[in-house]
């Protein structure tokens, strides 16, 4: 039989106990999960492994549009608007490495955060609605 394209990626290697334990010692090395942690800052200032999505980022403020983002738990959602908090908060330094830093304008711009597992309804709102209405004097 002739060879099929590909037939040496499907062998299966064989490691001694030597390669193994070398192996497992650079793992060491690699970047840490973030299996507990959802904030950007925390994340890059800790080198835990952060995948690039600052790309598509950048494609929805540019859209200028309003967003509507519906994920299932654990998804993301409080990474992504962690990073965009720090993107408009001004935090270059934490934004090295990444498509973003220097495709950005950076400049500080004001942010209203409201973390809703942490909500007072009613104080919030009413706190909300003094910084609003001295913000746009309503």
């Amino acid at each position: 039989m002739g060879n099929c394209v590909g037939e040496e990626s499907r062998k299966v290697k064989k490691y001694s106990n030597c390669q193994l334990f070398l192996m497992l010692a650079n793992m060491k090395k690699l970047q840490k999960l973030p299996v507990t942690e959802s904030g950007f800052e925390a994340l890059r200032k800790q080198n835990m492994l952060y995948v690039d999505k600052t790309e598509r980022m950048l494609e929805l403020i540019n859209k200028g549009s309003y967003l509507f983002l519906s994920r299932p738990r654990r998804f993301g959602k409080s990474l992504l608007i962690n990073t965009l908090k720090a993107l408009f908060e001004n935090k270059k330094t934490l934004f090295e490495d990444l498509y973003i830093y220097d495709k950005w304008e950076w400049e500080e711009h004001g942010v209203i955060h409201l973390d809703f597992p942490k909500f007072c309804i009613i104080e919030e709102l009413r706190i909300l609605r003094i910084i609003l209405s001295n913000y746009f004097k309503i």
